[in-house]
């Protein structure tokens, strides 16, 4: 019976092992600045009552970075704030298991004065801005014809994506187009696609600002460079706007004849922008 036990035991880890040990190579972790909480102390006041807006942020990804914090959506002209904005400078990035830097900080505002015998409802927003970067490293191989027939001809030849790789950033790239190129012809095309997974919005811009023009937002800029340097390659532009937080677009490849493999290497930088919203309870005495 003890026997039998760890038999079981032994061919259940080798199913693990089997489900877990595939050829997964690229870090497809969607991350920058986490928004872990806002929300006021107390949520109910009554009216000339002083309210803090908590904020935690944390870092949770492969860059440090600078981050400005607005308070939006709060009547100004009714709540007395203290101030409406704040920078924290160098907040630092995740390192392998241990997450980023923490900061936790408020916004001061007193309540309106209301009506006796009455309750209102009040929301409060807290924008954050933060510039960030995105790079993405793709391996393309190449084969030749003869390489191709021999493949067929032992039953090895298969297309699959390329080897890639993405920064823990909050937008992240793949490729689309599978490999090995074909290096007989000079010229490739391949497709990349652009997804935008934390929700968040991306802006074009070198800096922070509050509310910043819309022709910005949403434009993914981006430069792709090539390890070797025989390899040219042009895309069809060099921002793309995404579209429902995602966008595909396409590069051609010249010189690859008779490579054996490449390595491209894709940055992009941007203002990356994220809200999280409260509410607060004023009753009138």
């Amino acid at each position: 019976m003890k026997k039998q036990a760890i038999y079981i035991l032994l061919s259940m880890m080798l199913l693990i092992s089997g489900c877990t040990g595939g050829s997964e190579t690229a870090i497809q972790t969607s991350n920058g600045i986490a928004i872990l909480d806002f929300s006021a102390l107390p949520k109910n006041v009554i009216s000339g009552e002083t309210v803090k807006l908590i904020y935690e942020i944390q870092n949770n990804g492969d860059y440090d970075t600078d981050i400005e914090l607005y308070l939006q959506k709060i009547d100004t002209d009714l709540w007395n704030a203290v101030d409406t904005s704040k920078t924290i400078s160098g907040l630092v990035k995740k390192q392998k298991e241990i997450n980023g830097g923490k900061e936790i900080g408020f916004f001061e505002v007193t309540a309106p004065d209301i009506d006796k015998n009455t309750n209102e409802i009040h929301k409060a927003e807290l924008k954050i801005c933060y510039l960030y970067t995105t790079k993405t490293v793709f391996r393309y191989e190449v084969i030749s014809s003869f390489e191709k027939q021999k493949e067929i001809e032992q039953g090895k030849y298969k297309k699959n994506l390329p080897f890639f790789q993405n920064s823990i950033s909050p937008v992240l790239v793949y490729p689309l187009t599978k490999e090995p190129l074909y290096g007989e012809t000079d010229e490739a095309t391949v497709s990349f696609e652009v997804k935008n997974l934390k929700g968040g919005r991306i802006a074009d811009l070198g800096s922070c600002e509050q509310d910043p023009s819309a022709a910005s937002i949403n434009d993914f800029p981006f430069n792709i460079a090539v390890s070797d340097a025989a390899i040219t390659i042009l895309c069809d532009e060099n921002t793309v706007r995404l579209i429902d937080n995602k966008i595909i677009f396409y590069c051609t490849l010249t010189g690859i004849k008779d490579k054996n493999s490449f390595t491209l290497t894709l940055t992009s930088d941007y203002a990356y922008y994220e809200t999280k919203e409260t509410s607060l309870v004023v009753h009138g005495i």
